[in-house]
């Protein structure tokens, strides 16, 4: 997944009628103002990804060690959760891709992801074309 580490955008939306306040502040001439909150929020921002990455390097070893117990197929195992996060919605085509194995060998490792709580399918009912969504990893960033 690529996005900005420091995400200063969704900040300055929420606190839009403030941002604008200090924006009138700087054009005034007072620039101390608008530098301040400017400041506080690359602060508050870097805390969140912080706190964000510690979550996902806690988030990895965790998952790491449900994989270290399938035993064999370990090494595809992590080739593939090492993929998922930099892309956290696949289908078996993709699994394919990432880790080399046959239609098969892809299928039965999303099963075994599945079964380990680490892949969702998307649509339970679906049957064939399935796409699945490393749903763990992706909460991490619903509300930083």
């Amino acid at each position: 997944m690529e996005r900005p580490v420091l995400y200063l955008s969704e900040y300055l939306k929420k606190n839009r009628d403030l941002y604008f306040t200090k924006l009138d502040e700087y054009r005034r001439g007072n620039v101390f103002l608008w530098l301040e909150f400017f400041l506080e929020g690359v602060g508050k921002v870097a805390k969140e990804a912080i706190e964000t990455s510690n979550k996902i390097i806690e988030l990895r070893e965790k998952d790491q060690q449900k994989i270290m117990k399938l035993g064999k197929g370990t090494k595809n195992a992590i080739k593939l959760l090492k993929n998922l996060y930099k892309l956290p919605i696949v289908n078996v085509k993709k699994v394919e891709e990432f880790t080399g194995l046959s239609r098969e060998g892809a299928n039965r490792l999303v099963k075994k992801f599945v079964e380990l709580d680490l892949l969702v399918p998307k649509e339970k009912e679906k049957k064939y074309r399935r796409i699945f969504i490393y749903k763990e990893y992706l909460r991490l960033f619903e509300n930083s």
